[in-house]
């Protein structure tokens, strides 16, 4: 039914503001000569690979037809070099030790034991469904799956519908989170091998949705 009323509004679009003519321009990058477009279709695609850390793009229309361009760009920051940000969710990180006082991770004494608290909150006035939170940890820190003793860190916690506890990492599935809602994530961990660590952004997105999506940034720690 939805799909139907969406086609219906389509049509009635389209017979107001019709689409003709050919799509006729030229694509220009850095990395490669011109390449020239010519096309009945009403889209194009491509793929470009920049191979410096800078590059450009360049498009010139010599069609008739007016051209609506959009450019997604993906890639992975360099280690320290990640930016906090948060689109349509917000995220919080906060780390405490077991009894629930604050806990500066900068520096930790080897064999200390330790909580990281990851809070979500839902800012918008709409539900927000199949979110997944991604918490990397450090070679120096090892997760303590409490699951092997009955009592695991918020794994059941209302909102938490799977996680998945690895070596290194830890993956929270969440369902939804209502509007104006938060959801906290606890989990344990132990400072265990003496060094100097890189502690990876924490990261939550909508699986479905790439407007939804939270980072901070990533940091050096150290167990003496």
């Amino acid at each position: 039914q939805s799909t139907s009323f969406a086609l219906v509004a389509l049509s009635q679009y389209m017979k107001q503001y019709p689409v003709g003519g050919e799509l006729a321009f030229t694509c220009r990058t850095d990395e490669e000569s011109s390449q020239n477009v010519h096309t009945a279709q009403h889209y194009w695609t491509t793929e470009w690979e920049p191979q410096g850390a800078s590059s450009s793009l360049a498009l010139e229309n010599t069609g008739q037809s007016p051209l609506f361009v959009r450019l997604i760009t993906e890639g992975i920051p360099a280690q320290g070099e990640e930016r906090a940000s948060a689109e349509g969710i917000s995220l919080a990180v906060s780390y405490m030790t077991l009894d629930g006082k604050a806990l500066d991770v900068s520096s930790l004494p080897q064999g200390t034991n330790f909580q990281v608290a990851v809070t979500l909150r839902n800012p918008s006035g709409k539900t927000l469904r199949n979110l997944v939170l991604s918490e990397v940890f450090p070679a120096g820190w090892e997760i303590l799956n409490t699951r092997y003793l009955n009592a695991s860190a918020d794994s059941t916690a209302i909102g938490i519908s799977y996680q998945d506890i690895r070596d290194d990492r830890v993956y929270s599935y969440i369902d939804v989170l209502p509007a104006g809602k938060q959801l906290t994530v606890k989990i344990n961990a132990c400072a265990v091998y003496p060094g100097q660590f890189y502690l990876p952004p924490v990261s939550c997105e909508a699986m479905y949705d790439r407007s939804i999506r939270a980072n901070t940034e990533g940091r050096r720690v150290e167990v003496e």
